[in-house]
């Protein structure tokens, strides 16, 4: 551990926790154990009325590189923005307080940014897993700023407790919203995307556990239609486009993504937009949808039912002329 009194580490690890002492041992140990140890790490404890602060608290006794900020429960969005202010690092790194983050991911993550100093913000490949940590599935991410920022018009292209940013921009831009619901990674994501580059390391380097009783889980629905407003508003005005050729191009990427990740995947507007506009009857429409995502046979059902449903949104919108939807 580096035992510099005086000198502003490099990193700033940031959590909040609200009742999550279930798995928060693992988390907090998963972030002492990296190989790159110039960080401190800002855990608030958001009012929990579990054993959180106890282990926050015990953790804190053996590094000192912890740091507490307890406090009553105020939310995850006012939570984080109070720990970055706080913060002291060049760079935050986000971690959730049910996940893990591989051995080296600080490293990886810090000397990709201090070798290109251009990009701003980068996220990390992650794995699925469940409470019995099983491993349920990989995901990549996109590593060249102009994909990500074609990704941004369709879904969030990262995992948020994989990302590292630069403290300086998140401050520029204002920190995170608390005015766009359960998204407040995807929005800022979409402000940095305005003003910044952002890239990607391949490596898997965080593991993310579907947890029912977590964030994502209880907000999954809500999460949707508030993600899908922010794609419409960002494809209006961002120069980047989304054609059917890209959306090919996206197959791999989504290949080893869970069920709900694909049914997530199908229900996209843009996707089908864009294959309506090729398609001559539903049938066929429906049947591209299927060879474009690489869907099994027995998702069938969920696609009809949201062709079913956008079909009708489509008989409202005009016919665009040319090959991109933007």
């Amino acid at each position: 551990m580096d035992k510099t009194m005086n000198k502003a580490p490099v990193v700033s690890v940031v959590m909040s926790v609200y009742n999550g002492a279930k798995f928060l041992d693992k988390a907090i140990n998963s972030i002492l154990a990296q190989t790159y140890t110039d960080f401190e790490f800002l855990i608030v404890n958001d009012g929990s009325t579990d054993n959180s602060l106890n282990i926050i608290n015990r953790a804190k006794k053996n590094d000192s590189r912890i740091k507490i900020i307890d406090q009553e429960n105020e939310g995850l969005v006012t939570s984080l923005n109070k720990a970055i202010s706080k913060a002291s690092g060049k760079y935050i790194a986000r971690m959730d307080a049910d996940d893990i983050s591989m051995p080296t991911r600080l490293e990886k993550q810090v000397k990709f940014l201090d070798s290109m100093s251009k990009v701003d913000i980068l996220g990390t490949g992650f794995i699925f897993f469940n409470s019995n940590g099983s491993e349920l599935g990989r995901q990549g991410v996109l590593v060249n700023d102009a994909d990500i920022k074609r990704e941004l018009c369709l879904r969030n292209p990262y995992g948020h407790g994989s990302v590292m940013m630069r403290r300086e921009i998140f401050n520029q831009l204002g920190g995170y919203s608390n005015d766009v619901g359960p998204v407040e990674d995807y929005d800022l994501w979409l402000r940095f995307a305005k003003i910044s580059t952002m890239a990607g390391l391949p490596d898997f380097l965080y593991k993310w556990r579907i947890n029912p009783s977590g964030i994502s889980q209880t907000n999954s629905s809500l999460q949707h239609t508030k993600a899908s407003e922010l794609a419409t508003s960002f494809r209006r005005t961002h120069k980047y486009s989304v054609t059917l050729s890209y959306i090919l191009k996206q197959r791999k990427y989504y290949k080893n993504i869970n069920n709900a990740s694909y049914i997530r995947f199908i229900e996209d507007q843009a996707l089908f937009i864009r294959i309506f506009r090729n398609e001559k009857s539903l049938p066929d429409a429906i049947k591209s949808a299927i060879a474009v995502i690489g869907a099994p046979s027995f998702l069938f059902k969920e696609v009809s039912g949201t062709v079913l449903r956008i079909r009708v949104k489509l008989l409202s919108l005009p016919r665009r002329v040319g090959r991109s939807f933007k």
